[in-house]
C-alpha cells in the first residue's frame, strides 16, 4: 500500500484466435492479443500487442 498516492489504472484487452485444420488430427492455431493500460500516474501507460502461433494435435 502506498500512502498518499491516489493512483488509478484502467486495463482494456481483447483477444481473438483461429485454428485451421490441416486434417482431422492436426491444425495450425494462432491468437492475437492487445492490451492497453492507462493511468493517472505519469509513466505507467502502455500498449502491448502479442501474436501466438502453434500446432494443435488431437486423436
Amino acid at each position: 500500500d502506498y500512502i498518499g498516492i491516489d493512483g488509478h489504472d484502467r486495463v482494456l484487452s481483447a483477444e481473438a484466435g483461429l485454428t485451421w485444420w490441416l486434417n482431422r488430427y492436426a491444425g495450425l492455431t494462432t491468437r492475437v492479443r492487445t492490451e492497453k493500460l492507462t493511468s493517472n500516474l505519469p509513466g505507467r501507460d502502455y500498449t502491448a500487442n502479442s501474436i501466438f502461433l502453434g500446432v494443435k494435435v488431437q486423436r
